[in-house]
């Protein structure tokens, strides 16, 4: 029932499931969802992709743009967001797993300090954004609104009214 017309669903693995997919694209919207463990097949090509598995023979990458963005503060020291986004598995992803809509694949790789610590995270995703309405620039900055609002508002709640606690 939204006017889905220029809106992007972005979520967490939990939303990158086919049904809803379709629903966002039927309705004229379009998505940016991270892979996970809950699309295994999914999750493991788009990583093969990025970061072949040691004796895979790596593939360059034909279409390879990339944007970083660097964040002092919030008791992280230097947090760095470094984001890669390619179209070169998309026909892939359309024609072997059914994937509606998907026009690009993306790693993004975030580093940091945590009490003089190195830490290191990379998360695997899709968009349907084509890269001329979604450059890697405007990726990371929907992905990164995306967790202002779980940060800001939902952790808020949880810890405030306790929703996620198990009874």
């Amino acid at each position: 029932r939204l006017n889905w017309h220029n809106r992007v669903l972005t979520g967490d693995a939990l939303f990158c499931q086919r049904a809803l997919i379709q629903q966002i694209a039927a309705a004229g919207g379009d998505y940016l969802l991270l892979v996970r463990g809950n699309q295994p097949a999914l999750h493991d090509a788009i990583q093969r992709l990025f970061d072949p598995a040691p004796g895979d023979h790596p593939l360059p990458l034909r279409d390879r743009r990339v944007t970083q963005t660097i964040h002092r503060g919030h008791g992280r020291g230097v947090e760095v967001r470094q984001l890669i986004a390619t179209t070169d598995l998309t026909a892939y992803l359309t024609t072997e797993f059914a994937w509606p809509a998907i026009a690009q694949v993306f790693r993004l790789e975030r580093t940091w300090s945590d009490h003089a610590e190195s830490k290191r995270q990379i998360r695997y995703g899709i968009t349907s954004l084509a890269p001329d309405g979604g450059p890697p620039e405007r990726l990371l900055a929907l992905k990164r609104g995306h967790w202002q609002i779980e940060n800001g508002l939902h952790r808020t709640k949880d810890v405030t009214f306790g929703e996620d606690q198990s009874l």
